[in-house]
């Protein structure tokens, strides 16, 4: 069985996700500020685990927009950069405190509608 590096590199992410930090409870989420510690630390493993939760918060969101079932208020272009949702995501923390507690994709899912907002429909 032939195993890429990169996809060796997503199952190891795959599973430090499931892995609690040193010293932190195990909550069955991912807080928000826990998902901005990774995001914004210096140590790869951690940066890894940030993407790795944003490319899920996108499939995720794509999916359901794909099916209609979206609110209509993210528009994330399909081709959009692992960086730029990073990028998203520390601008959205860097402007609007974390709520102690908050999940993860709770707070996902605002920054993403405020960077990435749909275009008002054109009223006939």
């Amino acid at each position: 069985m032939r195993v890429s590096m990169r996809g060796l590199g997503l199952v190891v992410s795959l599973a430090t996700l499931a892995l609690p930090a040193a010293g932190q409870p195990v909550q069955g989420f991912v807080s928000a500020a826990l998902l901005v510690s990774w995001c914004g630390s210096e140590l790869d493993l951690d940066r890894e685990a940030c993407r790795s939760y944003l490319r899920g918060a996108f499939d995720t969101l794509q999916a359901l927009r794909d099916g209609g079932t979206g609110n209509g208020e993210i528009c994330i272009p399909p081709e959009a950069p692992i960086n730029q949702l990073e990028l998203a995501a520390m601008r959205f923390a860097a402007e609007n405190p974390v709520v102690p507690n908050q999940q993860g994709a709770i707070f996902l899912v605002e920054a993403f509608e405020s960077a990435f907002p749909c275009e008002a429909p054109v009223k006939p």
